[in-house]
């Protein structure tokens, strides 16, 4: 099939020269694809911090509520500003990870590669056995 594949697109091609409507349609679909979704223009605050997404999630649905975007498309930039949050405290946990000294004892230093949200997990479940820990 492979050694036709030129000569099958040649003729797709001529044949939309020639007026001949699927086959233009076949050959548009390939160069210039129809978009799936549009561009949605909306009042967003400045996200600068993990704290800023609250006031962003605030304006998504404020948007949704008013008819200024439909409810996919905030689903959709709601799902985006999770990411963006993942992001920042995946970032916020590095730096912390960092500033802990190597050499004390207290510290336990654990390296997962995997799933980020089994990540999360495991970080969140080890700060809130050290806050108990420290407490008791």
């Amino acid at each position: 099939m492979q050694a036709d594949a030129r000569a099958i697109v040649e003729a797709v091609v001529t044949a939309a020269r020639n007026g001949d409507m699927t086959a233009a349609r076949i050959v548009l679909d390939r160069i210039a694809p129809a978009r799936r979704d549009s561009p949605v223009r909306f009042d967003l605050p400045e996200i600068d911090s993990v704290d800023d997404i609250a006031s962003a999630m605030g304006a998504v649905l404020a948007a949704v509520a008013c008819g200024e975007i439909s409810p996919s498309e905030g689903q959709a930039i709601s799902a985006l500003l999770g990411q963006q949050r993942e992001a920042f405290e995946a970032a916020e946990l590095a730096e912390r990870l960092e500033a802990m000294p190597e050499d004390d004892p207290g510290v336990i230093r654990v390296e997962i590669v995997g799933n980020p949200e089994h990540t999360r997990q495991i970080a969140k479940a080890a700060e809130e056995a050290a806050r108990k820990g420290g407490k008791e």
